[in-house]
């Protein structure tokens, strides 16, 4: 076996292997505990995310727009456009989402087609969960109340990345 090669097909796959003084004897093992405490902060808070997520669940039930039905604590409301530009709650600019999927698509990993379909960007094909979404129709009633305009718009921001 060809070390070298075999480290470097290693270190290309993005595994990353401890340096070696980094390995620790048997004898004394280093502890787990990381740094904690806390720091001040100054934050602008949202007014009326919660008010904006129980229109949404008023609107549209218990249900992912993606995975279907879901506990209420995993679901968030979702803006289809971007919160910090707009700073207005429009419930016809909103999707509930789990909160991983939710993650997904403000990351710009995840959107719809004007069509009201899932997609998945190329670098999640690879993940089965999440590749499993792509093609998949919307879960929205016939008669929702959904801006196809700013659905299509959030599509070709996020897709134009991909």
């Amino acid at each position: 076996m060809d070390r070298e090669r075999v480290l470097h097909a290693v270190a290309s796959r993005g595994v990353r292997l401890p340096r070696q003084e980094c390995v620790v004897s048997a004898t004394r093992r280093r502890s787990l505990e990381l740094p904690g405490g806390r720091r001040r902060t100054t934050a602008a808070a949202r007014r009326g995310q919660d008010t904006f997520r129980k229109a949404l669940v008023a609107e549209y039930g218990l249900i992912c727009a993606v995975t279907g039905p879901a506990p209420a604590e995993v679901l968030e409301a979702a803006h289809l456009r971007p919160f910090a530009t707009t700073e207005r709650h429009r419930v016809e600019e909103g999707l509930l989402l789990r909160a991983d999927v939710h993650r997904l698509f403000d990351s710009g990993l995840l959107t719809i087609s004007p069509e009201l379909v899932v997609h998945v960007a190329p670098t999640l094909l690879g993940h089965g969960a999440y590749s499993a979404l792509d093609g998949r129709s919307l879960c929205v009633p016939r008669d929702h109340a959904l801006d196809l305009k700013a659905v299509e718009e959030h599509y070709a921001t996020t897709t134009a990345t991909w």
